[in-house]
């Protein structure tokens, strides 16, 4: 069996070439001795040898391959805290709760919120609030949808409590924050 690094070296080009140092070179000629008995005249062991062979020759190659760095896979905690965070943002307008965000990841509230802690160092509370007011912020940088309308696609329960939580952040209201941003620099009017 040709372990699946070596396969897909041989595959990006259809061939492999190693360099090989001296000590490497006068082992591939000892290999080359030591079976010409077994190719000659075969012996009940014969294929062992050949076995313990290819096993020493992919190695060879192997070592001699470079090493690439694969990213470990996500931790639970934090492709918990992506699938809950973009579950939340498929479900912005509804403004769920930390605990039907957790009973949709099938996890309890307390084990979220450690999710949380470990995967972002922040509560989920914190990184919800943020993410209704960022898609506050693009709906009124790319729309022209009233503050009423935007405060419901954005899970708030009306456009003063919109208003008021933007502008603690923001420390401007909406509509300024929208006139600054329509009027600066790079912006076409259409």
């Amino acid at each position: 069996m040709v372990p699946p690094q070596l396969e897909a070296a041989v595959r990006e080009r259809d061939y492999l070439v190693l360099p090989l140092d001296t000590v490497e070179r006068k082992r591939l000629v000892a290999i080359a001795k030591q079976m010409r008995p077994e190719i000659l005249q075969p012996t009940n062991f014969s294929h062992l040898m050949y076995q313990g062979v290819l096993v020493e020759l992919r190695l060879l190659a192997l070592r001699k391959l470079p090493t690439l760095e694969k990213p470990l896979p996500p931790s639970l905690a934090k492709r918990t805290v992506e699938a809950s965070t973009t579950w939340y943002s498929l479900n912005l307008a509804m403004t769920p709760s930390v605990a039907q965000v957790a009973e949709e990841m099938h996890v309890s509230s307390s084990t979220l919120r450690r999710m949380f802690s470990k995967a972002r160092k922040e509560s989920p509370v914190r990184v919800f609030a943020r993410m209704r007011l960022e898609a506050s912020m693009k709906l009124l940088s790319e729309t022209t949808l009233k503050l009423d309308e935007i405060a419901a696609q954005c899970g708030y329960s009306c456009a003063s409590d919109f208003c008021r939580a933007f502008k603690t952040v923001m420390k401007l209201t909406p509509a300024a924050w929208r006139r600054n941003v329509l009027s600066g620099p790079g912006y076409i009017r259409k």
